[in-house]
């Protein structure tokens, strides 16, 4: 089926969107909690389940060594095989060295270019988290806002 197609019968009514804020003060904002959408937005162009050719970063946890950071890309061939539709490659190597495969992933093989600055910023958050949970890095501080006044 065409993308823009399936995108039509998805965009308003499925299982993976969160609506937020229906005040007219405010707006309604709708996200998307499914696989392959890096930005978690509403929209065709990150959207996982409408694009042939999407990508997503994820943390597995678990093992010896902590949680792992894995790239997935959908295949062109196993479209409506489920069971086979990414296929994942570990992003266990340094920052620059990962992010090099990004890159050559989204931008070199011509796969999705829009997506390479989303992916890169995905990365170096999960990158953050990855590192804080196995205890090589301090957590972020909490903003705690402008705090109370004195008299």
């Amino acid at each position: 089926m065409a993308d823009a197609l399936v995108w039509e019968c998805v965009k308003s009514n499925n299982c993976f969107l969160v609506k937020r804020g229906r005040t007219a003060r405010v707006g309604s904002v709708q996200f998307s909690s499914e696989p392959f959408n890096l930005t978690k937005k509403n929209s065709f162009k990150n959207s996982g389940v409408a694009n042939s050719k999407a990508i997503d970063l994820s943390v597995v946890e678990g093992g010896k060594h902590g949680p792992k950071i894995v790239l997935s890309s959908k295949g062109k061939k196993s479209l409506y095989k489920p069971a086979t539709l990414s296929h994942q490659t570990p992003l266990n190597k340094a920052f620059r060295t990962s992010s090099k495969s990004i890159k050559a992933l989204t931008d070199k093989s011509g796969y999705r270019k829009d997506l390479q600055q989303a992916a890169l910023a995905r990365y170096a958050l999960l990158k953050r988290y990855t590192q804080v949970k196995k205890g090589l890095a301090k957590p972020s501080p909490v903003k705690k806002g402008r705090g109370s006044k004195k008299a």
